[in-house]
């Protein structure tokens, strides 16, 4: 049985803080509509986005012609992102149980809010069940600041656990081929705040597994926010 958020002071103040926060490249249209051209989405599929907090990914899906699913950790924050995609269904739920049949959903995204993937191994199994088999996630994974925990607001962090998610990119690797996905592209979050919403080109992504490779061995993986697009196979 899903559980169902049932009002917390610490979360509910994140999310505030959250919409008051100038908007982040990655919840702008624009880079929304890029999300889509990466995932290769297609009209008439459906998508779930986790922490939609303003609902720009849900009112780009919507207006693309998919069928669009939120899901949030508060009333305010679903209300919020039902207010900017009327078209989209906003569910209140958490990442950990998510109220979804399995293999529901085409491509699920979550765009690096604060309280994303607080339980990193239990909220990818999740993600994985509710994928049809042959379905894409993607991910902008936490960003963990020089004391280890993600950037959410000094005020905030305390009592949320943040760390439990604040990994470097190897681990976040390893994470989701233990799960069972297949990584079908990886890079660092400013690629997708350039203006260009082309899909990296064939030569750049043949050599993503060298860059792979190199981002397993370098420090700073911890501290820059990545990108992962995940697949899960289409025999599973």
């Amino acid at each position: 049985m899903a559980s169902v958020y049932k009002g917390d002071r610490k979360t509910d103040d994140l999310m505030v803080w959250a919409s008051r926060a100038e908007p982040a490249e990655a919840k702008e249209p624009y880079s929304c509509r890029r999300v889509l051209t990466w995932l290769q989405a297609r009209r008439g599929e459906t998508l779930l986005d986790l922490a939609c907090v303003e609902g720009h990914m849900l009112y780009c899906a919507s207006q693309a012609g998919m069928q669009a699913t939120g899901l949030e950790f508060s009333p305010e924050a679903a209300a919020m992102a039902q207010k900017s995609a009327a078209e989209a269904v906003v569910f209140i739920g958490a990442m950990e149980e998510l109220p979804f049949d399995s293999e529901a959903f085409h491509y699920v995204t979550c765009l690096g809010t604060p309280v994303c993937l607080q339980n990193p191994e239990q909220d990818l199994k999740e993600i994985y069940r509710v994928l049809k088999p042959g379905g894409r996630v993607f991910l902008i994974l936490p960003q963990a600041t020089n004391d280890g925990h993600r950037d959410a607001g000094p005020e905030i962090v305390e009592g949320l656990q943040l760390t439990e998610s604040a990994r470097d990119y190897a681990a976040w690797e390893a994470l989701a081929l233990e799960v069972g996905y297949t990584i079908r592209l990886a890079l660092p979050e400013r690629y997708l705040n350039r203006r260009s919403r082309h899909l990296p080109s064939a030569s750049w992504q043949k050599s993503n597994l060298l860059r792979r490779w190199l981002w397993r061995k370098l420090p700073w993986s911890c501290k820059t926010p990545f990108i992962l697009v995940l697949e899960k196979p289409a025999d599973r």
